[in-house]
Parts: C-alpha cells; sequence; structure tokens
C-alpha cells in the first residue's frame, strides 16, 4: 500500500500551517514534500472561509486518490502578529484582524464563556441591531456569533456537501485557536477525524452531552492533540488542563502539577510567567509549529523522540495519528523485534548469574557449622535452580513466539 494515499501526521502538520496563508499565497493547491524536497502529495485548495466578523478562517483541501475523496478542514489560529496594525514606520495604529483571535481566546478560555449562551434581543437603532446576534432556531432563543460557532457552520457545510457517501473522508486539523476549533467541530461529526497542534482545550465549551462523551473517553480513537510540553497555551497553564477532547500527547517532558505544587507561590508564579513568555517569543517559542519540536519521520509521521500519552501517563513509541489516517492500526515489528531481543538478553544475564550464587552458596555452607544451616541452605539452592529453569525456559518459550509471530507478520505484509 503506497502510504502517501493516506493521510498521514504530515499532511495534517502542513495544512494546519497552510491555514495562516491568505488565499493569493495558496494559489488553488499545496504541494506537500519531505526533507529530501521529493513529493508526498497534492492538495487542491477547494474553498476557503473568513468570517469577517468574528475573524473566523478556514480552508477547504481535497484530493482524489484511490477511487475516493479526501477532504481536510484546516482552521486558522491566532494570528499574533496581527493583532495590532501598524504603519510603515512600525508605528502602532490601530487594531488589526488578530484582535477578533485574541478577542475570542479571552471570551472562551479565559473567561470561559459559553458557545451558545442566550444574548438579549437586538434592538433597533442601536449597535446590537447589525448582524453581532443571530436567532438560534435549535435553541429558540437569540445568541451572539463567535468562531466557534461559524466552525459548526463550516463543518456542517463540508459534511452535508457529502452526505450519503461512502467514497469521501473527512478530517480536520489545526494549530493554536485553529486547533480548538477543529477538535470543538469534530466532537459532533462521527466520521470526521482530527489532529491538532498545541491547541487549548475547548472540552469545557462543548454542550453537555458531548462533554459526557469526551470525559468517558469516546473520542480519544479519531481526535488527537499533540503538544509541547512546556507550552502553556497546549499543555495548559499552571500544569495540564483536565484532558483535551480527544487524547492527548506531549513531545517533550510536560512539568506536571505535582512538580508545581512543591513550588512555593512566589516562585511558581514566576515560573508559569516565564513558560508562558517562552511559548510566545519570537519563533521558535515552544507554541509555533516548529520542525525542531514535531520531527516527522521518512513516512510521513510523527518521530519525535519522546512521545507521552498524558491520558495515561505512558510513554508510547508510534505515532498517534496512525490510528487516523486510514483508519488502521498498523503493528510495528521493529517493537516486538527490540522486546525479543531485550527479554533474550535478560534472561541470558540471569542465567549467567546463577552460577555464581550458586557458588556463593556452597561457600557458605561449608563454612556452616550448624546442619540446620546447611539444611536451609540446600533448601534455597534447589529453589534457585529451580526458579532458574523455570524462568530462562519460559523466557526463551515468550521471545520465540515473539519472534515467529514478527517473522509471520513481516511475510504476511509483504504479499500486500
Amino acid at each position: 500500500m503506497n502510504n502517501n494515499n493516506q493521510v498521514l501526521d504530515v499532511t495534517y502538520y502542513e495544512l494546519a500551517q497552510r491555514a495562516y496563508d491568505d488565499d493569493e499565497t495558496l494559489q488553488g493547491k499545496v504541494v506537500l514534500k519531505d526533507s529530501d524536497k521529493n513529493l508526498i502529495q497534492e492538495w487542491k485548495v477547494e474553498k476557503t472561509f473568513h468570517d469577517k466578523q468574528t475573524g473566523m478562517d478556514a480552508v477547504v483541501f481535497e484530493r482524489d486518490v484511490d477511487g475516493k475523496k479526501q477532504v481536510m478542514v484546516s482552521f486558522r489560529g491566532t494570528e499574533g502578529d496581527k493583532i495590532i496594525e501598524k504603519n510603515s514606520l512600525g508605528i502602532p495604529m490601530k487594531p488589526g484582524e488578530g484582535m477578533k483571535d485574541l478577542k475570542t481566546d479571552t471570551n472562551h478560555f479565559v473567561l470561559r464563556e459559553g458557545v451558545h449562551e442566550p444574548a438579549a434581543p437586538p434592538v433597533a437603532g442601536t449597535e446590537n441591531a447589525g448582524s453581532k446576534k443571530y436567532w438560534n432556531e435549535e435553541n429558540q432563543r437569540w445568541e451572539t456569533h463567535n468562531q466557534f460557532e461559524q466552525a459548526e457552520r463550516v463543518m456542517k457545510q463540508v459534511t452535508d456537501t457529502y452526505k450519503g457517501r461512502d467514497d469521501v473522508e473527512i478530517y480536520t486539523t489545526g494549530h493554536s485557536l485553529g486547533g480548538a476549533l477543529a477538535e470543538y467541530a469534530a466532537a459532533s461529526n462521527d466520521s470526521v477525524r482530527c489532529m491538532s497542534w498545541n491547541a487549548p482545550s475547548a472540552k469545557h465549551l462543548l454542550p453537555p452531552d458531548l462533554q459526557e462523551r469526551a470525559n468517558n473517553g469516546e473520542f480519544k480513537g479519531r481526535i488527537v492533540s499533540i503538544v509541547h510540553g512546556s507550552d502553556s497555551i497546549g499543555y495548559g497553564p499552571f500544569g495540564p488542563y483536565d484532558g483535551h477532547i480527544g487524547s492527548t500527547y506531549a513531545v517533550t517532558p510536560p512539568v506536571t502539577k505535582e512538580d508545581l505544587s512543591k513550588l512555593p507561590l512566589e516562585q511558581r508564579l514566576l515560573f508559569e510567567a516565564n513558560r508562558f513568555l517562552d511559548s510566545v517569543k519570537d519563533k521558535p517559542g515552544f507554541h509555533y509549529q516548529n520542525n525542531k519540536y514535531f520531527k516527522m519521520g521518512k513516512d510521513g509521521n510523527l518521530s519525535s523522540s519522546y512521545l507521552l500519552n498524558l491520558d495515561t501517563g505512558e510513554r508510547v513509541y508510534d505515532s498517534p495519528g496512525k490510528l487516523l489516517g486510514g483508519g488502521e492500526i498498523r503493528v510495528v515489528v521493529e517493537n516486538l523485534e527490540k522486546a525479543v531481543r531485550d527479554m533474550k538478553r535478560n534472561a541470558q544475564e540471569f542465567q549467567d548469574r546463577v552460577p555464581r550464587l550458586i557458588s556463593n552458596m556452597m561457600t557458605l555452607l561449608e563454612t556452616a557449622e550448624s546442619r540446620r544451616v546447611e539444611a536451609k541452605v540446600n533448601n534455597i539452592r534447589a529453589h534457585v535452580e529451580h526458579l532458574s529453569f523455570w524462568y530462562i525456559r519460559t523466557a526463551t518459550e515468550i521471545s520465540d513466539f515473539i519472534e515467529k509471530k514478527a517473522d509471520d507478520y513481516k511475510k504476511t505484509d509483504q504479499q500486500y
């Protein structure tokens, strides 16, 4: 199977970056290449969305491969360099387009306003008479437009376009605020798979029924958040978030809440302030998409030397995105072979130590003056010899079994 026919980690990563490009820069298509400049994939720009009121921006990419259509909805994140518009001399003049993103970040992640909160009806002749508010037919009330509500509309438009077609796969991605929009939009669409990059947790913005599903882990198989362990925005301020909507993986060792709790309050506040500044400072701050932090392997998937499942606290050694790309779970033969080597090495080391242990026992036995001690030493020696025999035999049987299964998998995989 051609790996490039799948939606890879690098696909999510690169198309999340392309969401920051303007329409002229995109020029109708995006070409993905590896570090050697070899072509990986080519995606067509099908449609762009720019909501001037809320600042929500998204790009819909498409490509046809293996008789199916793959669709990627990429949401743009906070445009930090456009919060203040400057003149040619670099003097701040007025709020820029990024100010709308900053307002979204403040409203939903600092003030923790909901997506569908009730609003007072607009009054004719006032500023509220414009298009800031809308009538939500489902909720039967007036609500205020925001980026998350707009992301819902974008995803609904995309899914409705391909409704009833089994030859279409829909994915979504984004970085920072864009990643939060992607996760939020994916939660209410069971057919959509998502991978985000350094996104703040949007779980608290979900309606109650979807929050419950998120807390039950129902989205972990199709929504993945990749974060830098020191990023205050993606990993969380004052320690990790109470989970993202789906699974969360850190590409660097994070600071735990337990470690932070050991610091005096003053030191903790100073530490968090510095961590935030290190996250958002001029590139390469921890929060940005940077190849130094998010390394991709030759297979187009994440190949970070460190990858921690923040939900379980366990290290993982294969990209979690492989569960998303084509819906298949791949066995990593290299990991099986490493396990076999480790098991055989441990068994050999154990076997090498047993004679020395028995020799020490015999020395003790020769100096023993008590028959009771002699009996106990002989009894221990018999147990050690039996344990040694059992351990070596069992370890050999298990390692041989794993080795055979790995070989069988290799032979089967080569047939395809």
